[in-house]
Order: structure tokens, then C-alpha cells, then sequence
């Protein structure tokens, strides 16, 4: 179907920020998406669409000259230590 129609593939979720290479190398993604994909959806759509030449540096992976290239790390807290606890 993605070779059918030119469809972009884009994956988020738990798995793919803890194995982004697996997720990107072992599907037909085009893009992964890590840690809190609402922090870099629009850059990648801008990117995608060619409005912007650059992907974010940090919480990406795609391939450049056919390899998997994935960001540094993605938008993921240090520690959960800090973040208030339900009351």
C-alpha cells in the first residue's frame, strides 16, 4: 500500500522510543518519532511538505543516503522524581 499511493510512514509510541533503530530499521517507517511526538510532529510534517529543509536534531530517526540516522535522544524527561504525583 505505501509503494501504491506515495504514502509517508511515521511511528510513535513506547515502542519505538525505547528501540527507535528496530522500529525504523525492522518496518516500513519512514520516520520515527521518540519520547513526545507532539513536540516534533510539525517540524517533521514542515519537512516532509518542504517547508523546512531540516529535521529537529532530537527526537527523529529517518534514513540519510539510505542508512538509519536517529536523533539525539528525543524530548524525554531525566527523571519522573520531579513531575507532581496525582492526587
Amino acid at each position: 500500500m505505501k509503494s501504491r499511493q506515495g504514502s509517508t510512514v511515521l511511528l510513535g509510541g513506547p515502542h519505538v522510543t525505547l528501540d527507535p533503530h528496530g522500529s525504523l530499521t525492522t518496518t516500513v517507517a519512514d520516520f520515527v518519532l521518540l519520547g513526545e511526538a507532539d513536540l516534533v510532529i510539525d517540524p517533521v510534517l514542515d519537512h516532509i511538505d518542504g517547508r523546512a529543509a531540516r529535521l529537529p536534531e532530537a527526537g527523529v530517526g529517518t534514513y540519510v543516503r539510505g542508512e538509519p540516522v536517529i536523533g539525539a535522544g528525543g524530548h524525554r524527561p531525566r527523571s519522573v522524581d520531579p513531575a507532581p504525583a496525582p492526587e
